[in-house]
């Protein structure tokens, strides 16, 4: 399941809270132990594409391409690595441009993205499977742009300053690279497109003025539906959505799921705390944590709502989860009180977990994203602070 920027950006962070958190979440259950680790996966340290540089590993898809950044104190660049680690750079952005940023990665290596020149202005952006970039249009030929997801045709999906000059309008991208302004809802002046299906459903949002936050669906024909005041996350090729509701916004907060007919459907949470729902497979299992809370838990939804919290040993007080695969396999972040430290987590189809361990010479680890094969990215992190991208590559077993 590809993940986006925003949500490795969510993990990194949560990873550095749970390096300080202790205490037990409650409800956590135990299951069977799982085999070691290092019984499915090889650990894979992916090279640096230069020693002075972040490197981060965003995304990966299910042929084992992995799309990631490296950033410097001048540039930000995006790079792609190789099963065996080895990395290389994808064109830079154009002359004038300081960085760019990749958003989404879909099945045939196409990675979406926008860039900022130097005047602050950003243009959207798609990257091939060899590498090559192509700047996208405008709605009016200037002004600011961002790509914010592509499907596996190659549709890209975004936003974008409106002819106006003023507000911004969602828009798509055509596989061939034209911008269609997709409209915001009646009495509603701005509005953002931020994922696309494989089967052509987007998701957004659309607001006016200082007004709430309202979540949006455009079918697959263009017919544009209302989904409340509500945060957007993800969408899976059936047209499910799934994201989080709230007073404001603010918590608490609800977890929710609209079916492919836009039907709202409410999650539950143990003991009624807030949660959010963060992302959802092709099964129709959705995921998500528990917010507010001292002693964040990680949860999966079945189809129709009911929890289940991920299961964690004894020793683990919090834990967060950060994606889930068509195989219902997940990935995340636990926090050990036993030994004070945050690794990085699996949970197979029967919630069986598995801790993937600390690499040799760091002090924590967190998984980001799980592709259908069992591979898994994720960040080591040094005891200054620092990290470094980690591929737990899985072992293919032949008869």
């Amino acid at each position: 399941m590809r993940r986006r920027s925003d949500v490795i950006r969510r993990a990194a962070a949560v990873t550095a809270a749970l390096v300080m958190t202790t205490g037990m979440a409650a409800g956590t259950w135990v299951p069977a132990a799982a085999e070691p680790a290092a019984a499915r996966w090889d650990v894979v340290m992916l090279e640096q594409w230069s020693p002075d540089a972040i490197n981060v590993a965003s995304f990966i898809d299910d042929r084992g391409v992995i799309i990631g950044t490296n950033t410097t104190a001048e540039t930000l660049r995006v790079v792609r690595w190789g099963l065996d680690g080895h990395v290389v750079a994808l064109d830079p952005t154009p002359p004038g441009t300081r960085f760019a940023w990749p958003t989404d990665l879909n099945s045939r290596g196409e990675v979406s993205g926008f860039t900022d020149p130097v005047s602050g202005t950003e243009r959207p952006v798609r990257w091939d499977a060899r590498g090559h970039l192509t700047v996208l249009p405008t709605l009016t030929g200037g002004g600011t742009a961002l790509a914010n997801g592509i499907a596996d045709d190659g549709t890209v999906v975004g936003s974008s300053t409106a002819a106006d000059g003023i507000h911004g309008h969602a828009v798509r991208w055509t596989p061939g690279g034209s911008v269609v302004d997709l409209g915001t809802l009646p009495g509603t002046d701005n509005s953002g497109a931020w994922r696309v299906s494989d089967h052509g459903v987007i998701v957004g949002s659309t607001m006016s003025g200082d007004g709430p936050q309202n979540g949006i669906r455009w079918s697959r024909h263009g017919e544009l539906t209302d989904l409340g005041v509500a945060v957007i996350e993800a969408v899976n090729d059936n047209g499910d959505v799934v994201g989080w509701t709230g007073s404001g916004l603010r918590p608490p907060q609800q977890a929710v799921r609209w079916d492919a007919r836009a039907v709202a459907i409410t999650c539950e949470t143990p003991s009624g705390e807030s949660a959010t729902a963060i992302g959802i497979n092709n099964r129709g299992t959705a995921i998500g944590n528990t917010t507010y809370t001292a002693y964040p838990v990680a949860l999966r939804w079945d189809r129709v709502g009911h929890v289940t919290l991920f299961a964690t040993p004894p020793s683990v007080d919090s834990g967060t989860v950060s994606d889930i695969n068509d195989r219902d396999e997940a990935v995340g972040t636990v926090h050990d009180a036993a030994t004070d430290t945050s690794h990085a987590a699996f949970w197979d189809a029967h919630g069986v977990f598995t801790d993937l361990g600390v690499p040799p010479g760091f002090v924590a680890s967190s998984a980001h994203a799980v592709d259908d094969r069992g591979d898994i990215i994720g960040d080591a992190i040094a005891s200054d602070g620092t990290g470094q991208p980690v591929l737990w590559r899985a072992r293919r077993h032949t008869m």
